[in-house]
């Protein structure tokens, strides 16, 4: 399709934008050109709000089916006032498979936006990221004391800890610890209380984090949904990221996020892996301690949707039409570097291939184990001698191709300057 007509049929889809649109400001190369406020409320509209409103949708789900879970568990207790300790728990661990699975469809979801962080998810003066999930290897105690005092969640203290007791983490934990463990190294007096006394409370703690997430998920939709003043019409009025030029810079800056704030904190840490310049050079004492998602064993997962959120950010797709629009695919095109969009989207599909490859089979807290250094240095992608080693690599090339798209639309796109796992 000529960029012409792509830009037109995005135009059409969109209902946004004028025929005028198509002439504006533009990376010119020879007669190759792509309006840049195009790009953006592609980007905008049909990748990032399909994302958010699914991940809004889920939330939802996630909420009324704890709150069905909890109901279900108070009931227990009013009809099975006889029933064995082991009884119940054969029944409510029955009862938690369904909101364990809206759990991971929300997860989903969340680690695809997680791909997409900037405008609204940037702004401190809005919902940010960390009001929904953080990345936390620490348990849970302190919710577990929270809950055995009977306090609420505080939804109002915006800080780290808050944000360990607020989110997605939270619920997992409550969702995915055995009910016979305790989320505390040390025991608590609450722990004497009846077992299903413990599991009301739990549950009450549980149903009030999933409404405070929901309220957050239905924040972000708002910040991006096709309406007047939405973020899309800040960012091309110049409001909010400054000019266009500014603003899809910004938004590629997302792009390698994949690296450090995903691969280098929940891949390379826990297995122990040093990295320099992108580049393998040295391994440490593993620590799988410090895996992603430990008590739901979603760890492989959560790394796949974040390379299919960077996949649909990179090449401008909607997730939810499979239709590919305007994006840094074809900025680099609109410079004759095929070669360059082939080599990421190709290292793209090998990696999500590879990972896919181990879930429902291993877990990175169990491919972290016990790394041999010598051959984790001697991995290669194809010879794969340390998995986890084999599984960074494959991620850091596509962060190779991404250092390629910098120098090759230079004077647009600019790295940030301070990038984990990458000093060059």
């Amino acid at each position: 399709m000529t960029t012409k007509n792509k830009c037109l049929q995005i135009m059409m889809a969109l209902g946004v934008l004028t025929l005028g649109a198509c002439q504006q400001e533009k990376i010119t190369d020879g007669e190759k050109k792509i309006p840049l406020e195009l790009l953006i409320t592609n980007i905008s509209h049909n990748v990032v709000y399909p994302t958010v409103k699914k991940l809004n949708l889920d939330a939802l789900e996630l909420h009324t089916s704890v709150a069905k879970y909890c109901g279900d568990i108070e009931n227990l207790g009013n009809t099975d006032t006889r029933a064995s300790n082991d009884h119940y728990k054969d029944v409510i661990n029955f009862m938690r498979n369904d909101p364990k699975e809206k759990w991971a469809k929300v997860m989903t979801q969340f680690h695809r936006y997680e791909m997409m962080q900037f405008g609204p998810v940037k702004n401190p003066l809005s919902t940010t990221i960390n009001t929904l999930y953080t990345f936390d290897t620490s348990h849970k105690c302190k919710a577990t004391i929270n809950i055995s005092r009977n306090k609420a969640p505080n939804f109002n203290v915006i800080d780290e800890e808050g944000y360990k007791l607020i989110g997605l983490d939270t619920v997992e934990a409550l969702l995915f610890t055995n009910l016979e463990d305790s989320l505390c190294p040390r025991e608590l007096s609450w722990d004497k209380k009846p077992f299903l006394d413990k599991q009301i409370d739990t549950c009450k703690y549980m149903t009030k984090l999933t409404e405070n997430i929901l309220a957050n998920t239905k924040k972000i939709e708002s910040d991006w949904s096709i309406q007047d003043g939405d973020f899309n019409s800040q960012i091309l009025t110049s409001s909010a990221l400054g000019s266009n030029e500014n603003a899809v810079n910004q938004i590629s800056q997302a792009l390698f996020y994949l690296y450090g704030g995903i691969i280098d904190a929940k891949v390379t840490v826990p297995a122990g892996i040093q990295v320099f310049n992108n580049r393998l050079e040295s391994c440490d004492q593993s620590c799988p301690e410090k895996t992603e998602h430990q008590y739901s064993n979603q760890s492989i997962e959560s790394i796949v949707s974040a390379l299919e959120g960077f996949q649909l950010l990179f090449n401008g797709i909607n997730p939810d039409s499979g239709e590919n629009g305007i994006s840094f695919d074809d900025l680099l095109m609109a410079k004759n570097n095929s070669a360059t969009v082939n080599g990421i989207n190709d290292a793209l599909t090998n990696a999500i291939t590879n990972y896919k490859k181990h879930i429902g089979l291993n877990s990175l807290t169990v491919l972290a184990k016990n790394v041999d250094a010598k051959k984790c240095l001697n991995t290669t992608r194809k010879n794969r001698l340390v998995e986890i080693c084999a599984l960074n690599q494959d991620v850091a090339l596509v962060t190779d191709y991404l250092k390629e798209m910098e120098v090759l639309l230079k004077g647009l796109l600019s790295k940030p300057t301070v990038q984990q796992g990458d000093n060059d």
